[in-house]
């Protein structure tokens, strides 16, 4: 799905005093198009287009930009790209427009970022980023909410039935059933909790913008919630052994760990507990979706299919 004509004139409006240069295609966004924009000035801006409708339903691009507004006053502009401008509807496009710095850099493959992203000086200056992310605490924040559910207790419980379901329909519940029985006794920890942060939401090697090879800057804050630090951890865990990031994301962990003021056991056990969930939301995911349920796929680190993954990591938990 592709917008040049529709951006050029965007940005013909938008930037009267601009020549246009060039405009170019960022490869493997999945719900957005993303396009680098450089100006005969100098000037470099990268614009996003939404274009999933249960993504625009869901106000995915307001909770970008109130997420990229709140990142610029707390990490700064140099760790965060900022935010240009932000078009809810515009004609002609399918969904809302997000318009952001160009931050020079680049997002490098996994294998090389691995190798990088775990020097000891990229694991502390990333691990600094999110302890000051996560020094931001509000209980509620109206567009950062979890699925649009008012707290991370509500959109625990409202999944705990689909993910039932869906075992079923692969005959899997009654292998799966003791450790699905623990889910209800997580959502309780959570109900009451206090402790939320500001989390990015999505801290994988995609995610990660790198110049030579050193951090540069987060990206990509679309799924940015208040929740507890746990679920920084516990979202991109599940997936590492899938990306081959595995080595980097348990180094991250406790760098972060060292650095953290709270009780760093409990905070890992709280880790713990939100990853059997998500491991069980992805499972689900590969059992219902309909682009996912036929696909082969499998784990880079353990050469498993990723379903098998999924169901090897869940009867692994332990309370």
């Amino acid at each position: 799905m592709m917008f040049e004509e529709e951006l050029k004139k965007l940005l013909k409006e938008e930037f009267h005093n601009e020549t246009l240069d060039s405009l170019s295609v960022f490869p493997n966004a999945l719900t957005t198009v993303a396009y680098k924009v450089n100006f005969k000035s100098g000037k470099k801006f990268v614009v996003k287009i939404g274009f999933d409708e249960k993504d625009i339903k869901k106000g995915k691009g307001i909770k970008e930009k109130t997420a990229i507004k709140l990142a610029n006053d707390i990490i700064g502009f140099d760790n965060s790209p900022k935010l240009v401008k932000y078009i809810d509807k515009y004609p002609s496009f399918p969904g809302y427009i997000t318009i952001l710095d160009f931050i020079n850099g680049k997002v490098l493959d996994a294998e090389i970022f691995n190798k990088v992203a775990s020097s000891e000086s990229n694991l502390d200056e990333l691990s600094d980023i999110l302890i000051k992310l996560h020094s931001f605490k509000q209980k509620t924040f109206s567009d950062l909410l979890p699925n649009g559910k008012r707290n991370i207790y509500e959109y625990f419980v409202s999944e705990h039935e689909d993910i039932k379901s869906a075992l079923e329909s692969d005959n899997l519940f009654e292998k799966l059933e003791n450790q699905y029985n623990k889910l209800p006794r997580i959502y309780e920890y959570f109900k009451n909790f206090q402790k939320f942060s500001f989390l990015h939401g999505d801290v994988n090697f995609k995610n990660v913008l790198m110049s030579e090879n050193k951090i540069k800057a987060l990206i990509d804050w679309d799924r940015s919630l208040i929740g507890p630090i746990g679920f920084e951890f516990a979202h991109v865990s599940t997936l590492a052994a899938n990306y081959g990031v595995s080595k980097w994301h348990n180094n991250l962990i406790k760098s972060y760990l060292d650095k953290y003021t709270g009780d760093p056991k409990k905070l890992y056990k709280e880790f713990k507990m939100i990853e059997l969930f998500i491991y069980f939301k992805l499972l689900m995911r590969k059992l219902t979706h309909k682009h996912e349920k036929d696909k082969v796929e499998i784990c880079i680190e353990t050469k498993e299919e990723l379903k098998d993954h999924f169901i090897r990591k869940i009867l692994e938990y332990k309370s």
